[in-house]
């Protein structure tokens, strides 16, 4: 296939040249827009645009229709607020029947205690000038007390 790296490279410029194309018109067809709205003034047009941008720069879309609980569909903004309020009603105040379990036994014995080693590879891990834990002292006190720290602790 001795022709296919020349039709790859053939189609790469063609594919950029068009890129480019495209957007040289739309650069030209956005500037002539702003030229005519600059000299019409035209306020209409400008209202337009801007509620165009507005409604493109939202993520969600106003809800026209919803069902209701027996399937109906509603199309009343109204009526549809009405149904989200009912909705979450029911969906955050509704209680749950809570069972109790009483098999299984207490936790107790079941994590190991940290052992001196695992505190002394934590604090050799840890970066200086980092804000204070619980206990008030920065990590260079602890790696200046080095094992003597960890004993005292």
């Amino acid at each position: 296939m001795p022709g296919s790296t020349e039709d790859g490279q053939a189609y790469k410029s063609a594919k950029k040249e068009a890129k480019r194309a495209v957007a040289k018109a739309k650069a030209e067809s956005v500037r002539e827009a702003y030229e005519q709205l600059q000299k019409n003034q035209d306020v209409r047009q400008l209202i337009r645009i801007g509620k165009s941008r507005d409604k493109a720069s939202k993520d969600l879309t106003a809800i026209k229709q919803m069902k209701d609980k027996t399937g109906i569909i509603l199309h009343d903004h109204g009526k549809i607020i009405n149904r989200w309020l009912n909705y979450f009603e029911k969906l955050l105040n509704e209680e749950n029947v809570r069972v109790k379990s009483e098999e299984g036994g207490a936790n107790e014995g079941l994590t190991k205690d940290i052992s001196g080693d695992e505190v002394e590879l934590a604090v050799e891990k840890m970066k200086n000038g980092k804000a204070v834990g619980p206990d008030q002292i920065p990590v260079e006190v602890w790696k200046c007390l080095g094992k003597k720290g960890i004993e005292l602790f």
